[in-house]
This record gives structure tokens, sequence and C-alpha cells, in this order.
């Protein structure tokens, strides 16, 4: 069988962003994988330069990993190296997504769920084998209580990189076959397992939720009210409630018996508490990316354990609102195209995402933009033009 030489160069391409903890690698091969990303992403901006505009996406997105690093180098100037990497990396992935999409999607999704699948099979393999001590701890970690590390990194962190991954693979067997095949439900129900197995608690949460929807719902057309849009205003509803009013202590029967959660949620509305007494000192602008002892004297941990907080803590109202523009022109997209089995799947993969950075978010996750950006292109992932009318084409291709 030959192999398509655009599929050897979007592995190429995608492979150094997808690399496993540092603790696993020798020095010399981590300083090796981050040489590859750097040229990998150097040959996706060129490539994308000359075969494609300058999408308002990129451009938003651009513009909000700036809104992070300028007041990093505001209050740190000596910290500035990691957001910058940081930023041109998720940018440069955000690229390869959407030059994939555009105008390579059999390959790029299949070098995503071939090596992308790879890696989750090891993540998940390491996690039955060495649960519950975990492959490594870092020291820092005691501060935050037992944390252990596996093949990709924790379980929540890496759960991340893992979903994003499934929902690459799940489109492009629908892509490909029109139908979810038993052998790729096979594989991802044994990844999803481990996560059950060590008792991931958002996880699991997402897996169910996942598995649910893909059981009862992705071949019927529930768009006219499950939607993108429904799906935000549950997903703002729930920050409110919890996060703001803290209403779940009312229903502490669901927190302590379904979720297995204290009424802090595990710590977790104390650090949402001193994220809200920092945030109102600098609105405007946030504090950027803060080194690690900055955070852990701040918060006791590295992030703030959700995405809004998490977006006003590092760069403010002006980073809130370039987000929420990113988030309208999703929107737009998967609206106008909802009705469509892969549409509806991507929303609703993008509701469990933002539901559960509702207790956890990490903005050093690459392959989340990728996800992001399939929904943001999904005129070209269906196979449509840009005016694709709402229950017109996109419902024809759900029959």
């Amino acid at each position: 069988m030959k192999i398509k030489k655009s599929l050897l160069l979007f592995l190429f391409l995608i492979i150094p962003f997808i690399k496993p903890a540092e603790y696993i690698l020798d020095p010399y091969v981590d300083s090796f994988i981050d040489a590859w990303k750097v040229c990998a992403s150097l040959i996706a901006i060129y490539m994308y330069i000359k075969k494609s505009e300058l999408s308002p996406f990129i451009i938003f997105m651009s513009l909000y990993q700036i809104s992070i690093v300028i007041p990093t180098a505001v209050n740190n100037i000596h910290n500035i190296r990691g957001p910058v990497v940081i930023m041109l990396s998720n940018i440069s992935f955000a690229m390869i997504a959407e030059l994939g999409i555009k105008h390579y999607k059999r390959e790029f999704l299949s070098a995503m769920s071939i090596f992308g699948g790879l890696m989750c099979l090891i993540m998940a393999v390491t996690m039955f084998i060495y649960y519950p001590e975990g492959m490594d701890q870092k020291e820092f970690m005691d501060l935050l209580g037992d944390r252990n590390y596996y093949f990709l990194g924790h379980d929540n962190g890496s759960f991340f990189i893992v979903f994003a991954i499934q929902v690459f693979s799940i489109i492009n067997c629908l892509d490909k076959k029109g139908r979810l095949t038993a052998g790729t439900v096979l594989f991802w129900l044994f990844v999803d397992g481990a996560y059950i197995y060590v008792r991931s608690g958002a996880a699991v949460t997402a897996i169910i939720l996942l598995w649910l929807y893909l059981l009862f719902f992705y071949k019927k057309n529930i768009s006219d009210i499950f939607n993108f849009r429904t799906y935000i205003a549950a997903v703002l509803c729930l920050f409110f409630s919890v996060v703001v009013f803290r209403l779940h202590v009312y229903f502490p029967f669901i927190v302590e018996n379904v979720f297995h959660k204290n009424m802090t949620l595990s710590g977790r509305t104390v650090i949402w508490d001193r994220a809200f007494v920092y945030i109102k000192r600098s609105p405007l602008i946030g504090y950027g990316q803060e080194e690690m002892t900055v955070l852990l004297e701040k918060f006791g941990i590295s992030h703030v354990h959700n995405i809004f907080l998490e977006i006003l803590y590092k760069s403010g109202i002006v980073g809130l609102a370039l987000y929420s523009v990113i988030v309208c022109l999703i929107a737009k997209k998967l609206m106008a195209c909802r009705g469509n089995r892969i549409n509806d799947f991507t929303a609703f993969a993008l509701f469990l995402f933002y539901l559960i950075s509702m207790v956890d978010y990490y903005e050093s996750k690459y392959v989340i933009y990728g996800m992001i950006v399939l929904a943001y292109n999904m005129p070209y992932l269906i196979g449509g033009s840009e005016a694709v009318p709402a229950g017109e084409k996109g419902r024809e291709q759900s029959l």
C-alpha cells in the first residue's frame, strides 16, 4: 500500500506537539523534540501563508495569545520565554490543523488518529500498570496533594490531550466510514477505561456523557434544541451557579455521593476565592503567565482550576473579550452546519471540553486548539462550502 507524502508530512508536523511528559524523556531527547517542534512550526507557518489566507480565527487566537504574553512581560520580563513558547506553539498547531482541514483533510485526520491514538494507547497502558503510585511524582506536587504522573502527564491534565485526540479519531472514522466502527469503539473504550480506573473525576464525567451521546443521540437530529448556543448557555449557567454563587452547597448528596467531592470541590472553591481577589486588583490585563513559585504562593497550585477565571487572571477583560470573539466565530460556523452528524458531534465535544474546564484548564495543551479549529472550519470538514445553510445541506448529510 502506497503511503501518501502528505500523510508523512502531517505526521512530521504533529509528532513534536504530542510528546510524552518531560520526566520520561532524556534531556537531550527532550531538547531534540523541542527543536523538531520549532522546525515543524516554521514549515507549518510557511505552508499556511503559501496556501491559505489568514483566517479571522487565527487572527483573534493570536491576539488572545498575545494578551497573555504582554502582561507577563510587564510583570516579569525574565519569565517571558515560557509564555512565548506556549503562544507560538498554540498558534502553530492551530495553523497546522486549519491547513490540514482545508487542503489535506483525510491525511491530517489520519495522522492525528494514528500517532495520537498510539500515544493515548501507551498512556492508558501506563495508567493500568502504574496506578495508584504513578510513574513519577514531582517534589512540588506535595504541596498540592497526591498527583500521580503517567506517560502523558497526570490524569486530569493529560485527559485534555487524550480527549482532543479521541474527538479527532471519531471524526476521522465518521468522515471515512460514515459510521463508528467496532475497532474505533473498542479502542477508545479501552483508553477511556483507564481514566475510569484511576478515578479521574472530570474525565469520568466527560467520558460518560460522551458515550451516552454516541449511544443515544449522534444518529438523531436534535440540533434545533441541543446545539452550540444552548451548550454555551449551559456552561455559563454552570459557571455562575457553581463558581460565582456556589449553589452546589445546596446539593451535598450529589457532590459527595455522585462526584465524590467535599463541599470545597477538593479545594477548588478556595482557589477560586483567591483568584477573584487577584482579578479585582488587575482587571484589565491580568498578570500573564507567572512562575510556578509565585502561583504556588498565591494559590497553592499551578493554575486556578477554571477556564474563565484563568483567562481573566492571565489576560484580564481584554483577554476575555478576545476569547469571546473566538467562541462567537465558532458558534457561527457550528450553527450554520447544524444537523450534520460530524458538526453536531463536534459541538457536543466542545461542550464537554468547556464543561470539564469549569474545574480544570491548561493553556499549554496545544491539541485542544486543533479541536477548536475543527469547529471553526466545519464547512470544509463536512465537505461543503462556506455558506452551508442551516437545516438543508447539514441535515441532508446526516441521513
